[in-house]
């Protein structure tokens, strides 16, 4: 159980997110997840290695998902900064749990390190959940809100937050902004998503949304979607072009609302106590590493992007046209979720974050 958590059931992240889990909707099962869970960490031996720290890092993202690409970045630039005291040793495609249980596990130190998107970090510390109040972060100013995550105000006082549930954020792993998607019907603006059954997270904030637009969200974790659409269970999901790209999902989703409005970012979390044991030299050339991998989990977001972009033509995905007046009609429409959340937020977390995107 987290230390912390807000709400009942982990629906999904992304966070998301949004991001290829599995490939193909190929759902893990709990009871898998625990035996793998013992084998790795309970039971079997782990590997020997030269390293004076070694770190066992979870995540649920596939192989060639934007943030676990970021993640390994962060782990051979771990390696070469410390001079080989350190080793990251990674466990990608939720073989130890999705989101939740992972963080759930560096909580409790039994894994060093796990991978959690900002819709599920509200689980743990709930003022998280303003990264997800629609448009909040503009996508061409991301490089001044991970700048100040990375070493300014905002990410300390995050992290003054997080300590409280022995957790901190070290790394983070960019994710493009995403969108509408839907595979029964067009989406050309606001009042065509009524009805729509929409995938949501686990984030009271995304699930309010999807209700304020007459949608019929349909939270559920990031392993089932592909079936889910498949099946006709949910109508679309939030997903930007990148992962629309890498969970190959152009045989279910048809058509894009490129709203841009929904923010995700993958936080890989460290166990507090654990970066406490660490000599100040080893937690130096881990925040050097994080740094520059959050650095290169930009530079690859945008080309990941251009990537999904060539791959819906492929496709023939429609991509309706987002003018001015459609846009204001959805900063006009969302107002209410503000209203409800943002009173719930922690003022200075809030402003701080805010602050970025001036």
């Amino acid at each position: 159980m987290p230390l912390h958590r807000r709400g009942a059931n982990r629906a999904a992240p992304d966070d998301n997110l949004q991001q290829q889990r599995f490939g193909h909707g190929k759902i893990l099962s709990l009871s898998l997840s625990l035996s793998l869970l013992a084998l790795m960490l309970g039971t079997a031996p782990c590997p020997a290695s030269a390293a004076e720290h070694n770190i066992r890092f979870a995540h649920d993202g596939a192989p060639d998902a934007v943030y676990s690409q970021t993640f390994r970045k962060f782990g051979e630039l771990a390696s070469a900064h410390s001079g080989g005291k350190v080793a990251v040793k990674m466990y990608e495609s939720a073989v130890l749990g999705g989101d939740r249980e992972v963080t759930e596990s560096a909580q409790r130190g039994d894994l060093q390190m796990g991978g959690c998107g900002t819709s599920n970090l509200g689980i743990f510390w709930p003022s998280a959940m303003a990264f997800d109040l629609p448009f909040i972060i503009d996508p061409a100013k991301k490089e001044a809100l991970y700048r100040e995550l990375n070493e300014g105000e905002l990410g300390r006082y995050m992290n003054e937050q997080l300590a409280k549930v022995n957790l901190m954020a070290l790394v983070y792993a960019d994710c493009p902004n995403r969108h509408y998607m839907t595979n029964k019907r067009p989406i050309p603006d606001l009042p065509s998503l009524k009805g729509v059954k929409m995938r949501t997270t686990a984030s009271p904030v995304d699930n309010m949304l999807a209700e304020t637009l007459k949608m019929i969200p349909a939270p559920m974790g990031f392993a089932e979607i592909y079936t889910a659409l498949q099946q006709g269970t949910i109508d679309g999901e939030l997903l930007s072009l990148a992962d629309y790209y890498t969970s190959r999902r152009g045989d279910v989703l048809h058509y894009t609302l490129p709203t841009s409005h929904s923010f995700t970012c993958m936080v890989g979390v460290i166990s507090k106590s654990y970066w406490d044991s660490l000599p100040s030299d080893v937690q130096a050339a881990l925040r050097k590493a994080a740094s520059e991998a959050c650095a290169f989990g930009q530079e690859l977001v945008d080309r990941m992007d251009a990537d999904g972009l060539k791959y819906s033509e492929q496709n023939r995905m429609t991509i309706h046209p987002f003018p001015a007046e459609t846009r204001a009609a959805f900063l006009e429409a969302v107002k209410p979720v503000y209203d409800s959340f943002v009173p719930q937020i922690d003022p200075t977390f809030y402003s701080l974050l805010t602050a970025t995107q001036k």
